[in-house]
């Protein structure tokens, strides 16, 4: 709808149209009416009087103007986003009376005597309806009260922004409310949410640049967005909005909201009872809330499991890490999560970082047992670092009968296990749990142990695929001895195991080159899918750095299970040009999926043999290998294989390395060449979501296909698979047997010209069918 500025009776001067332009440039507002009026207002020393005074109608604000004033003209602004009713009677029909509301729920009624009142009114309901995305409403989802006599809006049509632009008009109505100037990196976060279609809202991104205190700045972006369905989650991190912020936010679910998700993490927070009490209106739709990391204590965790059962909130993510309660706030969680609803409800529970000491331990304990014959949505429970009675805890977990679903994910680290603890452990693993991941860093674990929980998950009841993070624990050489000398032991068991790791952590366990070799050995050939040795190998003086490569390179050869490999380094520990070996069977392996090479010194020489590596191997979509000291011959190779390699989309581009190599020489070239990189990368990431996007939708199609053209795709995947083996192994047998490669080459290429041919047959054979499916 256009609205042109309106004017009445006598016109206004120059000099006060031009302070009227003023008023509203700064707050980038349009005006839709201006003109002289007959103004009585509540608030009026004479407040039974009409003065004559200029009205003007803008974006979000109604001005009241003495024009005449003895200092200049006088501004009496009002928003319209407090706007709450809008009357014209058919008796007066030259009065619109409208009521605002003020502080303590209070109103104050203006009335307005103009010729004018069809202009007038349309524009201050335009207005209105603009900041409200096009529905008058207001907190607490009250109606604003119109009687409007039907003949007045005759030809008025409200606006229809779209939830972007009703987003940003609305933002800037409530900065205006909260007196506070428009915030730019506000509106850029926003309009780049709309233009990416991102539905979180970081305040740290939109309030970091700017002064604290945010209590302001929150109350405007939350009264903004509590009406909208364009954002789903809203992240405070790191941001230090504190209780004001926090009791501004909370404001965001006293209502029925789109927002499902609210992370608080690190944000100095102490009170939680503003957000409490919201919850306990149950009108919200939150089923992810995150306090970590705020000193709430015991005290704020009740108010807060309070807020949640009285408000019948049921959460599906709980993370409460680094609250500052002890076990007396561990007693009053376990007694909210007892209920049946939450049972069937929470699904993750982060509570690290606390005090449990025995009173929580028990209570964990006393919650897990009380639930043993229910069924539990609990997947992933995370106790790491807080004086947890370990034995209490596995002993509840024993108790569940194998009928019962249990805990999937559990991270006991940084709680020390007894000396039957492990014992406890493997015997819950062996008996076929539910548990399927397991973190045990730093729990003081001895190398029996280690060696007890790996033969567990070998001779575990059923099929899983495990993920067991002994990071921490000092195993040492004998820990990796212990672990060989098990697995040759169980050679026939440990090769016809059901069971496998999907992820063995071993990091920062002080295994030395030896140890490292010693678990290449062990595990070359298993089932395990990943494996992470960073910080183990120090190199010395009289280090045979060749045998650590090649016990790397074998492993990797020879375990076509394994996908990743992360050999991290730091400032002590660092292998240098002992992954020459592995890199040169990078070049050839088809199976390898991650490698993680940082902070290894990699001399020259092995940097090139990586980006030779990157360059052949297409099966590696991750690469991390910054902080290596790469020069500038290195670094320009390996940019260049990454950007031929199609597959790769994962790749944290060296920015340590490329601050040392720039100067004045180097600067063009290496910023055409990390420029060249991303583009590659996003390519490279648009490439990968299609095919996937393509694979799904071959798979759905598949499923809707008939019988008939099942058939037909099978036959034509069988025909290729057999005859692509072929060809492969033809390749292969070349490469190893130079004196017969030029016959077996050839030979090769007869089979691809045969697959072409049986792939051209079976289409012939298709699209006969479907000839003669068409004549029947």
């Amino acid at each position: 709808m256009s609205i042109k500025t309106q004017k009445e009776g006598k016109a206004i001067d120059t000099d006060t149209n031009s302070f009227i332009n003023g008023l509203v440039a700064d707050s980038r507002q349009e005006i839709y009416f201006r003109g002289w009026t007959k103004v009585q207002d509540s608030n009026s020393v004479q407040r039974d009087e009409f003065k004559e005074r200029i009205v003007v109608v803008a974006s979000f604000r109604l001005f009241t103007i003495k024009a005449d004033g003895r200092f200049g003209p006088k501004v009496n602004p009002l928003s319209l986003r407090l706007l709450r009713s809008v009357t014209v009677t058919e008796e007066e029909p030259t009065k619109v009376h409208l009521k605002f509301e003020v502080e303590g729920h209070d109103m104050r009624k203006i009335c307005i005597d103009t010729e004018n009142m069809s202009d007038l009114v349309t524009c201050i309901l335009f207005a209105a309806e603009s900041i409200t995305f096009g529905r008058l409403q207001v907190d607490g989802g009250a109606a604003i009260v119109k009687s409007v006599p039907d003949h007045m809006l005759a030809g008025y049509l409200p606006p229809e922004p779209d939830s972007e632009d009703g987003l940003l008009a609305a933002y800037l109505a409530e900065c205006d409310i909260a007196e506070i100037p428009q915030r730019v990196p506000v509106l850029d976060a926003m309009m780049t949410n709309f233009q990416l279609d991102v539905r979180i809202l970081d305040l740290r991104e939109c309030l970091s640049s700017l002064p604290e205190p945010y209590d302001k700045d929150c109350r405007a972006i939350v009264n903004c967005i509590k009406y909208s369905d364009w954002y789903h989650h809203v992240v405070a991190e790191d941001i230090a909005i504190k209780d004001g912020g926090l009791a501004a936010l909370a404001g965001l679910f006293g209502r029925k909201t789109c927002v499902t998700k609210l992370s608080l993490e690190n944000n100095k927070i102490r009170a939680v009872r503003p957000l409490a009490n919201s919850l306990k209106l149950g009108l919200h739709g939150l089923t992810e809330l995150s306090i970590a990391k705020n000193s709430i204590g015991d005290q704020g965790l009740a108010e807060l499991c309070d807020g949640l059962k009285k408000g019948g909130s049921l959460l599906s993510v709980l993370s409460l890490q680094a609250c500052g309660f002890t076990g007396k706030g561990f007693q009053e969680l376990a007694v909210m999560l007892s209920k049946p609803e939450w049972r069937s409800s929470l699904r993750v529970l982060e509570v690290s970082d606390n005090k449990a000491g025995k009173v929580g331990s028990r209570a964990i304990e006393a919650w897990i047992e009380n639930s043993k014959n229910i069924s539990m949505a609990l997947e992933c429970l995370n106790c790491a670092n807080c004086e947890l009675d370990v034995d209490l805890f596995i002993a509840g977990l024993a108790k569940r009968p194998e009928s019962k679903p249990q805990l999937a994910s559990v991270n006991l680290s940084f709680n020390k296990f007894s000396k039957t603890t492990a014992g406890e452990v493997a015997a819950l693993i062996q008996a076929g749990g539910a548990i399927t991941s397991l973190m045990m860093q730093g729990v003081g674990l001895s190398r029996a142990g280690f060696t007890g929980i790996l033969e567990a998950v070998v001779f575990a009841k059923h099929s899983s695929m495990y993920h067991l993070d002994f990071s921490a624990n000092d195993l040492g050489v004998k820990g990796a001895k212990d672990c060989l000398a098990s697995f040759q032991k169980n050679k026939t068991e440990v090769q016809q195991a059901r069971s496998g790791f999907c992820c063995l952590v071993l990091d920062d366990n002080n295994l030395s080159v030896e140890g490292v070799m010693v678990m290449c050995q062990a595990l070359s050939g298993t089932k395990i899918n990943a494996l992470k040795l960073a910080r183990n190998a120090k190199l010395g003086m009289f280090t045979n750095t060749k045998n650590l490569g090649v016990a790397l390179a074998g492993l990797v050869t020879d375990t076509p299970a394994l996908t990743e490999l992360d050999v991290q380094g730091d400032n002590i520990y660092h292998l240098k040009s002992a992954l020459d070996p592995l890199l040169v069977a990078l070049a050839s392996n088809t199976s390898l999926r991650k490698l993680n090479l940082i902070r290894n010194r990699m001399p020259e020489k092995t940097a090139l043999l990586l980006a030779e590596a990157v360059a052949k191997n297409h099966s590696l979509t991750s690469l991390a290998c910054q902080r290596n000291y790469l020069t500038m011959p290195a670094f320009r190779a390996i940019a260049d294989a990454v950007c031929g390699n199609p597959n790769i989309t994962d790749f944290e581009i060296p920015m340590k390395d490329i601050k040392a190599l720039y100067n004045d020489e180097n600067q063009h070239t290496l910023r055409d060449t990390v420029n060249k990189l991303e583009s590659t990368l996003i390519a490279n990431a648009k490439a990968s979501a299609r095919r996937a996007s393509v694979s799904s939708a071959a798979e759905a199609d598949y499923k809707t296909t008939d019988y008939k053209t099942s058939q037909r795709n099978a036959r034509r995947k069988a025909s290729t698979l057999q005859l692509n083996t072929a060809s492969r192994t033809l390749a292969k047998l070349a490469s190893d047997s130079p004196a017969n490669s030029k016959a077996l080459k050839a030979l090769a290429s007869s089979l691809e010209e045969e697959e072409k041919s049986a792939i051209a047959e079976v289409v012939e054979e298709e699209e006969d069918e479907g000839e003669e499916e068409l004549d029947g």
